[in-house]
């Protein structure tokens, strides 16, 4: 294991000096040579967003929370959606702006009216806390898996050299020429982890087995009962509490188990793909193509990455509850949100490796590509959104020099910023990541109104993203007390059962209708109405004039609504009672657990109708050198 993961390791600082060699300019570290970033954009992406959520994440949820988590597996399809929805557009105005990070994309739309700082300094609160968790996740996992013969303080220091090393000096660089690599190890690497775990706890059929483990789930630790809510009295491992109650989230009665409902499955579900979309912005802004988007979002996304989630969901998170035997209870949802931290993950694999070199081998690698390219990820997201503040123009003597220090400089002030709130192990470090979470949902409304929404001003943008920063604090656990102190607030942690990126958002979205209303932005709105009808233009493909993406996004609505939202609590006894004996039900596994895999089946079925209705999928050639040209001459 130690040879294979040192192996590995060299080949990274392999690749990054590669990379600093081949790099012609300041702009490489964030936008590649062309060749590099089609070739990493795919796979690489997938494992840079997918792979820890794969892997820790869903499987941590799964094992606390029951088969109503494994909906946060249709991420998977639900993320590339918010990128078709916006892709193609988001890409013709960045090369209309000439935008190589948000900042610029922010400060040439929107001018003065919206401050790139308010941006930048809200994904401070994305990135760092994410970050932080990262190398605390990576601590736990080698500790784990050497028995603790590397601590979890030491394990989370490597973690912070291999970013130092291996993607400060050449970026998104490094990231895309080895992303390839990341995305099968990461992807095989779960597929021999499933079939370990389908080994050690006797096979997918039988007296023993995943079967069995689906069929005692109940048992296996005290879930608590739906009460009557999703369409009858059934355990909580095995379904949705109907759409909508109050709930604190943090309060874990005795028996009751974390509460997942209609509302807390389609919030957290948008919250997940606010996040992803935030996170995929480096490798968005370095885009050549287009039509990468699509194909990124069918295949390396929905296919791969999500037949992943499903897998190691299932079978880590709820196998391992037989590989290792669960704490006495399961934790509240609000908990569930940010706190894949915990070592029960780690643990079980750990345990499942049980000695043997090579599972050894394959887990230890797996985990490391999955860590490193979610922490490489973040790190480039954080300077991309900072990185507008320094930038120097070419012609200026030294100033490509000059960027390009300051990126990298950048660069290692947020990994040493990260290392030491992860070393100092504060205790609501988890919290502080379901609050990132909240955070990155609400950066996207500035970048979809640069896409579809011409009447909001930079003002009400600036408004609202500060409103809805603030309701989301008012409502998750780090700031709800302070409200409490300060005004007594009457409402509690997740009202209603919604995450506070839902609460953010809708009062974001209230601030900047109301301000867009009442303060008209007759100086800015002909400018911006101008931008978007040239979108527009641009975007027109004459051989599909005739196409309307008005009945593809119906269907995407339905889709919704039965995947992630209230239609959820139909898949709780659709294909057979879960309470009865395994023998009745529908196809051998729970009603859910079948409504889930139909739900990320049929998604990615709509994924490629999307794609030829929103018009990615039909960018030709001469269509995007058009698009390029105006772009460079200001047309």
């Amino acid at each position: 294991m130690a040879l294979s993961v040192a192996a590995f390791g060299i080949y990274i600082l392999y690749v990054s000096a590669a990379q600093v060699r081949r790099m012609g300019s300041a702009e490489a570290w964030l936008r590649p040579a062309e060749p590099v970033i089609k070739a990493g954009f795919g796979l690489g992406a997938a494992a840079a967003l997918y792979g820890v959520l794969a892997l820790f994440v869903i499987p941590w949820m799964a094992r606390e929370s029951g088969l109503a988590a494994l909906y946060m597996a249709l991420t998977a399809i639900a993320a590339p959606m918010l990128s078709f929805a916006l892709g193609k557009r988001f890409w013709i105005a960045k090369e209309l702006l000439g935008a190589r990070r948000p900042a610029d994309m922010l400060r040439g739309y929107f001018g003065r009216g919206l401050s790139p700082a308010i941006w930048a300094l809200a994904s401070l609160g994305v990135f760092v806390p994410l970050l932080a968790l990262a190398m605390s996740l990576a601590g736990n996992f080698a500790a784990a898996m050497t028995d603790g013969a590397i601590s979890r303080q030491l394990g989370a220091v490597l973690l912070a050299l291999l970013l130092a090393l291996g993607t400060a000096p050449a970026g998104l660089a490094a990231g895309a020429a080895m992303g390839r690599v990341h995305g099968i190890i990461i992807i095989a690497g779960i597929a021999a982890i499933a079939g370990m775990v389908l080994d050690a706890i006797g096979g997918s059929g039988g007296s023993g087995g995943l079967a069995a483990a689906l069929a005692e789930l109940p048992n296996l630790r005290p879930w608590g009962s739906t009460g009557g809510r999703g369409g009858g009295t059934f355990s909580q491992a095995y379904a949705v509490a109907g759409f909508m109650r109050p709930f604190s989230g943090l309060t874990a009665v005795a028996g009751q188990g974390a509460l997942w409902t209609g509302a807390a499955v389609f919030s957290m579900a948008a919250a997940f793909a606010g996040l992803l979309f935030l996170l995929a912005l480096p490798w968005l802004f370095a885009n050549p193509d287009p039509r990468l988007v699509y194909r990124h979002g069918i295949g390396p996304a929905g296919l791969c990455m999500g037949s992943a989630l499903f897998a190691a969901a299932a079978l880590l998170g709820i196998g391992g509850l037989i590989l290792l035997e669960p704490a006495a209870l399961p934790l509240g949802l609000a908990e569930t949100a940010g706190a894949f931290t915990g070592t029960p993950i780690s643990a079980a694999l750990a345990a499942l490796a049980g000695g043997n070199g090579w599972k050894a081998s394959i887990i230890a690698l797996t985990g490391l590509a999955a860590l490193h390219a979610f922490a490489a990820n973040l790190v480039l997201g954080l300077v991309a959104a900072l990185s507008g503040f320094w930038t120097r123009r070419a012609a200026k003597p030294g100033g490509e020099a000059r960027e390009l220090g300051f990126n990298r400089f950048a660069a290692l002030l947020a990994i040493a910023a990260a290392l030491i709130i992860s070393l100092g192990d504060p205790g609501d470090l988890p919290h502080w990541g379901g609050l990132a979470m909240a955070l990155g949902l609400q950066l996207c409304v500035p970048l979809a109104a640069v896409c579809c929404w011409p009447a909001l001003s930079g003002r009400a943008a600036s408004a609202g993203l500060i409103a809805g920063l603030a309701a989301v604090l008012a409502v998750t656990p780090l700031g709800h007390g302070l409200f409490t102190a300060l005004a007594g607030a009457p409402w509690p942690v997740w009202p209603l059962s919604m995450h506070p990126a839902l609460w953010g958002l809708g009062v974001n979205l209230a601030v900047c209708f109301l301000i867009t209303l009442l303060l008209r932005d007759r100086h800015g709105r002909p400018g911006r109405d101008a931008f978007h009808r040239r979108i527009l233009e641009l975007g027109a493909n004459p051989e599909q004039r005739r196409a309307r993406a008005g009945g593809a996004w119906f269907l995407a609505a339905l889709w919704i609504f039965f995947a992630l939202g209230p239609g959820t609590v139909i898949g709780n006894d659709i294909f057979g009672n879960p309470g009865r004996a395994p023998s009745h039900w529908d196809f051998g596994v729970p009603s859910i657990l079948a409504w889930q895999l139909l739900a990320w089946v049929s998604g990615l079925a709509l994924l490629v109708y999307l794609s030829r209705r929103t018009g990615l999928a039909q960018f030709n050639a001469k269509q995007i050198a058009a698009i390029k040209n105006a772009g460079r001459t200001g047309d």
